[in-house]
């Protein structure tokens, strides 16, 4: 519980000293950070913690405006691994980007796109289930119409599912072969 108020009041002390440099209201230190005027309040109080995701989001934008070391600076000064961990994970891209240099931009393109390819297996694997669901649902409803509607979305997601998973995966490889590769190779030493 000490530990709570400790980190507690040390949050509220970083807000206050992140409106004071931004001479900004709270709520648009509210709206920098991702919460409502209404969570930071509670949040300044102790009535409530912030989520990790406010937190990484506060701990850039004082590394934007100075009022924290820069990330590349973190990095080097932390030894303790999870900690580290923590900052690559709540960094900005464009954070991120400074610490690759100029390899940065490709690398994050190909992240972005192994991203892409894993939501696209997920988003077709969920409507494979919801198609299923719905030719059951039409099967069993006594609603006519709704049984037409459901059986019609059935088909279309059973039937263009995997021509858009097709497209999804020509325009991962095309702009890797395009973009990514020949960019890395031109970087890399020989």
């Amino acid at each position: 519980m000490q530990d709570e108020r400790v980190e507690l009041c040390s949050i509220a002390q970083r807000l206050e000293s992140l409106r004071v440099a931004t001479q900004e209201r709270w709520a648009e230190i509210a709206e920098r950070i991702g919460l409502s005027e209404s969570m930071l309040y509670q949040v300044k109080s102790g009535k409530r913690q912030m989520s990790s995701k406010a937190l990484a989001r506060l701990a850039q934008v004082e590394r934007e405006i100075g009022l924290a070391a820069p990330l590349a600076e973190q990095l080097t000064t932390t030894t303790e691994q999870e900690k580290r961990n923590q900052l690559i994970e709540g960094a900005s891209l464009v954070e991120l980007a400074q610490l690759i240099g100029d390899r940065g931009p490709s690398l994050i393109m190909k992240a972005k796109l192994e991203g892409l390819g894993f939501l696209s297996e997920q988003f077709f694997e969920n409507a494979g289930i919801l198609a299923d669901f719905a030719i059951k649902a039409a099967s069993d409803t006594t609603d006519k119409e709704l049984s037409k509607e459901l059986a019609y979305f059935a088909g279309v997601t059973k039937r263009d599912g995997p021509k858009l998973e097709e497209w999804v995966n020509v325009l991962i490889r095309q702009v890797r072969e395009i973009i990514i590769e020949p960019s890395l190779e031109e970087k890399s030493p020989e």
